[in-house]
């Protein structure tokens, strides 16, 4: 009986709930321990790994932190031109006091009440005199004239030009980049009066020096940079196939803006030294508890941990591995990888929130590349079509014959929205190309006649 009892008393204790309670609480210390010492294992393998890698971009002289970035620079560039470049980007917000500024062709775009921000001098008959006084813009680039003597002068300097840059990470203020812009933008608004003028040397100048100021930029190093370039390339090759349009250049003009055109095309993207210098910006901001700013206060309040490191520069390690493929083959890559980094294993080291605010979304800049290349092949070809009508009194009857002054096949279509479209039509020659805004519109099979006012988007050219 006495057994029987001890039994059962033993076994109302067995489920007494602090029992339990103690045997969950210690099961639990036991889980945290082990996830604990797991964790810790993971990150310090991650650390040696990591080290190992960094250790190994530093021995081949690939950046790793804002030192290394600076070195890297300063190896890609010259000092001499660096002062006059300087007073350049200064000089190009020179005639600021002028009323009419912001209402300037194409100056005037980086305002947003700009009445004449798409519109295209060279489309003009007579000046408009209701918009925009000519004499104001006479004044302008009259006042402008110390810019452009500085630009013939950069011309001589070796090239790329050394920037005054103070490198930290993604803090990294590339000014010199964004006012360049503005640079380019009064160049613009020179080649074109100089073509509405009908002055040839003072047009020739003006291109002479976008190609100059392109150049000194031509680095070849930081992402934002290299997409600032594409942007400043897309001025040079709408002045370049819209003055096309008339007769107003000679044969060996004609020729020698194709190769222009044909020089800046040629130019690959950089993929690799940008990502290189991207994935260096990334890991000394990852590095560093020093930074300003709301993007460096994010970057600081991250659980900076080894594996999130590592995996981050893994990833541009996949990137710089996926741009050397073929576009198709790129693409498939590069969304493979992207959809890669969002997982909930991405989360637990802090990864995914690393990733968000550093990686770079390479996969629309290609969209951006690929488009810049068919406005160069469409720039291209106005210039073949002028310098066929020179050579033989005649329009080119369709695109084949171009491949008779040396165009290649290749440089008739678009990269992969379909061939370029020509016709002539009472004794006036048509090109165009496909809407830019229209993520999978292909070239019209017929030439558009509902042309936009913004010339920028449909590209549809006129040679009278």
């Amino acid at each position: 009986m006495s057994t029987v009892s001890s039994s059962a008393i033993a076994l109302r204790q067995t489920f007494r709930p602090a029992v339990w309670l103690k045997r969950l609480f210690l099961a639990v210390f036991l889980l945290v321990v082990v996830a604990i010492v797991w964790f810790a294992t993971t990150q310090l393998f991650a650390a040696r790994e990591l080290s190992r890698f960094t250790d190994d971009l530093s021995r081949r002289g690939i950046p790793i932190d804002n030192v290394s970035l600076a070195n890297a620079l300063a190896k890609k560039t010259h000092p001499e031109g660096s002062e006059m470049l300087s007073d350049i980007l200064k000089l190009s917000y020179w005639g600021g006091s002028l009323a009419s500024v912001e209402s300037l062709p194409i100056v005037g775009a980086e305002f947003v009440d700009s009445p004449t921000t798409d519109q295209s001098i060279m489309r003009w008959k007579e000046w408009p005199i209701d918009a925009v006084p000519e004499q104001i813009v006479s004044d302008y680039l009259k006042e402008m004239e110390p810019m452009f003597d500085l630009l013939e002068q950069l011309d001589k300097m070796p090239m790329p030009v050394r920037l005054d840059l103070e490198i930290d990470g993604i803090n990294t203020l590339l000014k010199p980049v964004q006012d360049a812009r503005n640079v380019m933008r009064v160049l613009s608004l020179e080649a074109r009066y100089a073509i509405f003028k009908k002055d040839k040397p003072r047009a020739l100048r003006a291109i002479k020096s976008m190609v100059t100021l392109i150049n000194a930029f031509d680095s070849r190093s930081f992402l934002v940079s290299e997409f600032s370039l594409i942007a400043f390339r897309g001025f040079l090759l709408s002045i370049v196939q819209e003055s096309m349009t008339f007769e107003f250049w000679n044969e060996d003009e004609v020729t020698r803006l194709r190769k222009i055109v044909e020089e800046q095309r040629a130019r690959a993207f950089p993929w690799r030294e940008t990502l290189e210098f991207d994935r260096a910006m990334a890991l000394a901001s990852l590095n560093s508890n020093y930074g300003y700013g709301f993007s460096s206060m994010m970057v600081d309040a991250m659980p900076k941990l080894p594996s999130a490191k590592l995996k981050l520069m893994k990833f541009y390690d996949q990137l710089i591995e996926a741009h050397a493929l073929p576009l198709e083959q790129k693409r498939r890559k590069i969304e493979e990888i992207e959809r890669s980094q969002v997982s909930l294993v991405q989360v637990i080291d802090g990864y995914a929130l690393i990733a968000s605010l550093l990686m770079p979304s390479t996969y629309s800049m290609e969209e951006v590349i690929v488009r810049t290349e068919d406005h160069a092949r469409l720039a291209s070809l106005a210039c073949s079509i002028r310098q066929f009508q020179i050579a033989k009194s005649r329009w080119p009857v369709n695109l084949e014959e171009l491949t008779t002054i040396g165009v290649s096949s290749e440089s008739l279509s678009t990269v992969e929205r379909g061939r370029f479209g020509y016709g002539v039509e009472d004794g006036k020659a048509w090109l165009w190309s496909y809407d830019f805004r229209d993520a999978r519109g292909k070239v019209s099979a017929t030439r558009p006649t509902d042309q936009p006012t913004d010339y920028m988007y449909q590209l549809t050219i006129m040679f009278e």
